[in-house]
């Protein structure tokens, strides 16, 4: 599977919901996410992109040998330059 979407009504991405996801590609998660476990993206290397419906979620740790870009809408809270050390741009740079 190379493209996953999180439904608005998930509150939570559990530890390790989807590490090791080799062929993982790209990820929207929905609105309703508020915190992301640890390691939850842990050996996704292929992740290239993860794109927010709505405002920042707490994390922690959640990438690790995966460089995905960050994307957000631009109405939305609480994201800053990097996310798990990861750059985050708005969904408008999107290639």
């Amino acid at each position: 599977m190379s493209h996953l979407e999180v439904p608005n009504s998930v509150v939570k991405i559990e530890r390790r919901a989807f590490y090791g996801m080799e062929y993982l590609n790209s990820i929207v998660i929905g609105a309703g996410v508020e915190s992301i476990g640890n390691q939850a993206f842990w050996f996704s290397k292929r992740l290239a992109a993860v794109t927010f419906l709505g405002d920042a979620p707490k994390a922690e740790n959640p990438f690790y040998k995966a460089t995905p870009t960050i994307y957000r809408k631009p109405e939305a809270k609480g994201w800053g330059e990097t996310f798990g050390g990861q750059p985050v741009k708005l969904i408008s740079e999107k290639p």
